[in-house]
């Protein structure tokens, strides 16, 4: 039993030994409960981690990576067929193969537009890849092939569908039959479970699962029997003890070596010290003593990934370490190129494999094992420089051009250039082109210019307003003159004895510290009278500066967007426009400086500002 266990196709191929002589997995399309959309189809010329960096460090690890079907359709029905009879595809070539299959099953040309059939050359299989399920049971009830008309037997199943997981129990009776077994497992009570097979006629059966767990135990009829996770064990051949096929799709089978030491047909008499190509241990290659004879589950290897992404996420959350990613990385390589002597390389980010997928060597140009003279860059640094021109996946940098620009001088009135002027190439007129990239700087420069006046404008209007609002508001009103009252001391009337003769009259007595007081309060409000005036006409004085300098602003604000849109319309020469720019960007800085400094001299003396 435990040498009809064979390795086939990863999460695909599922052998003769493993199920009954009925139609394999077919029935278990319809079966899914959980049935998934279709996807979109993807291109099946992509291997499938073919190329993932490094050389793989055993045979194992080799044979799984040659062992790989490229990348098919998620969706479509999947048939292996495996030839006997000693046909070799590698040798007969599988067009050929996939012609006379396509003969077999009796299909069309048109039928199968949308069908893929690949082969695999180290298994010696055929996989036909289909999305109709007329053409896979088809393709299923082929049992020969006729190639230059010779006839060769085939062994044809349906290979189990994708997103599956296949688990094993043990001790089931023998006697029940394939309908009988059926009905006692796929119930109700084992939800997941699509199809079970019998391997042969043993006691263990292979219980095929929707999705990538496989409980821990399964109902069949009323008993709870425990379930183990199905594991695939290295294909060798019997018949010519070589890894990688086994003994009924054997395409040589007359010329074996020793599963021991690997001698080439050796006699019966033939004794040797056994080595296994797997362990390295002291047995036959692949025997039941290696401990490597078996593969590591698919399911497996999906858990032990997830769990290194989740500890690596949980590091970068902890340290702020970049994480890992969850799968292995598709390595960018980037192709150098020498240009003018000049020899540019890009870096090449290739990421190192996960453990337990298989990974070869990619023409010695991983990061790890590069060809001899390769330095690689920094990521930053990754383009290649002026004049030369680097390939890389996705993305290509151009050679960069010179742009250049003839400068157009005033010439005279129906002349141009000479045939001696174009010999040279001294042509006056402008040639066309894009214009110098200086031209386009100096046109930034002038805008953010004019952004920055504009905004200026917009502050000395803002203040301008305000000043207006409160001269609105509050009048600058003359303080009304005060009165003051004289205090007139009592006078003291002396009181006379009658007479008959009148008195003469007396003059009147004035206080003369009454007068001094008066006369002092009516200074202080002439003098203060004088100086509310004065500062009121400073006042109209800066209010009328500030509108004239806003006048003379807007016309210049003008001009320089005249100027602006004038450099915008025509090319900027390379020569002499330097110059006169230079001079207009001086004359306009000193004009700003002028009027700033009138503005501050009218605030702090209070004189009308001098017109430009």
């Amino acid at each position: 039993m435990a040498t009809a266990m064979q390795v086939t196709v990863e999460g695909e191929d599922i052998g003769p030994a493993e199920i009954s002589e009925s139609a394999g997995w077919i029935t278990a399309f319809s079966r899914r409960k959980s049935t998934s959309s279709r996807q979109t189809l993807q291109p099946c010329n992509v291997p499938r981690g073919a190329n993932k960096g490094a050389a793989p460090a055993s045979v194992r690890k080799r044979l799984t990576a040659a062992s790989r079907l490229p990348r098919l359709p998620t969706e479509h029905f999947r048939v292996i067929v495996r030839p006997r009879g000693g046909l070799d595809i590698k040798k007969t070539g599988h067009f050929k193969i996939a012609q006379a299959l396509i003969a077999a099953a009796g299909l069309t040309s048109g039928e199968v537009e949308e069908d893929v059939i690949c082969p695999n050359m180290i298994q010696n299989i055929m996989v036909a890849s289909t999305p109709s399920e007329r053409n896979a049971k088809a393709y299923n009830t082929v049992a020969s092939l006729i190639i230059d008309n010779v006839t060769y037997e085939v062994n044809a199943y349906m290979a189990a569908p994708n997103n599956t997981s296949k688990g094993v129990i043990r001790d089931i009776d023998p006697t029940l039959d394939q309908d009988e077994l059926t009905r006692l497992i796929v119930q109700p009570r084992n939800p997941t479970v699509i199809a079970a097979r019998r391997i042969k006629s043993t006691s263990s059966v292979i219980v095929l699962f929707d999705g990538l767990k496989v409980p821990e135990y399964v109902k069949c009829g009323p008993s709870l029997v425990k379930c183990s996770l199905y594991r695939r064990q290295t294909d060798i051949c019997y018949a010519c003890g070589r890894l990688g096929h086994r003994a009924d799709v054997c395409p040589s089978p007359e010329d074996g070596i020793c599963r021991g030491c690997g001698t080439s047909n050796p006699d019966d008499q033939h004794n040797c010290s056994p080595k296994c190509a797997l362990c390295g241990g002291n047995h036959l290659t692949a025997s039941r003593d290696c401990k490597r004879r078996f593969q590591v589950p698919y399911v497996v290897r999906q858990r032990r990934r997830a769990r290194r992404h989740q500890k690596s996420q949980e590091a970068h959350d902890s340290t702020g370490a970049e994480p890992l990613p969850p799968k292995s990385a598709i390595s960018r390589r980037s192709r150098s190129s020498e240009t003018r002597g000049n020899r540019y390389r890009v870096l090449a980010e290739d990421n190192s494999p996960s453990p337990g997928r298989a990974s070869s060597k990619d023409k010695g140009r991983s990061v790890s094992r590069g060809r001899k003279g390769y330095k690689p860059d920094s990521r930053s640094n990754g383009r290649s420089p002026s004049r030369s021109r680097s390939r890389s996946i996705g993305r290509s940098s151009s050679r960069s051009r010179k742009l250049s620009v003839s400068i157009q001088e005033p010439a005279e009135q129906g002349t141009g250039p000479t045939w001696a002027d174009r010999v040279k190439g001294q042509t006056k007129k402008v040639t066309g082109g894009t214009p110098p990239e200086h031209s386009n700087t100096r046109v930034a420069q002038l805008e953010k210019e004019n952004a920055l006046l504009k905004r200026e404008m917009q502050q000395l209007r803002a203040e301008i307003a305000e000043l207006r609002n409160a001269t609105k508001h509050n009048p600058v009103q003359p303080p009304a003159p005060l009165q003051y009252v004289e205090d007139e001391a009592p006078m003291e009337v002396p009181v006379e004895e009658a007479s008959s003769e009148r008195p003469a009259k007396k003059r009147a007595i004035v206080d003369s510290a009454c007068s001094s007081s008066a006369m002092k309060a009516k200074s202080e409000i002439k003098d203060a009278i004088e100086s509310l005036s004065i500062t009121v006409g400073a006042i109209k004085a800066t209010l009328d500066g500030l509108v004239e300098g806003f006048s003379s602003l807007s016309l210049r604000h003008d001009e320089l967007e005249k100027h602006v849109f004038s450099m915008s319309q025509t090319p900027d020469p390379t020569k002499g426009k330097k110059t006169s720019s230079a001079s207009a960007e001086q004359t306009a800085a000193a004009s700003r400086g002028i009027f700033y400094d009138q503005l501050a001299f009218n605030h702090n003396h209070g004189s009308k500002p001098q017109a430009d």
